[in-house]
């Protein structure tokens, strides 16, 4: 995390209380931020900015949106 808040602070301008703010408020709603991450543009382009770019492109939901097909049910 120590990564973390030190990107905050170099690439985004925050002190390192407020980066140790984001961080803690980030781990706390761990849940919530892949959701967050794809429907915002935004925050792609902070978290490339910020050099967490590839790490976190995977978790915005851009993958396949299609639904599992179901087996094929055993007729008789």
């Amino acid at each position: 995390m120590e990564e973390m808040i030190e990107g905050l602070m170099t690439k985004c301008g925050l002190d390192k209380a407020t980066a140790h703010k984001v961080v803690e408020f980030m781990k706390s709603n761990a849940g919530k931020v892949p959701g967050w991450l794809g429907q915002s543009s935004v925050v792609k382009d902070l978290a490339s900015k910020v050099g967490l770019g590839g790490l976190l492109g995977g978790l915005g939901g851009g993958g396949d949106d299609k639904k599992p097909e179901k087996p094929e049910e055993k007729k008789p």
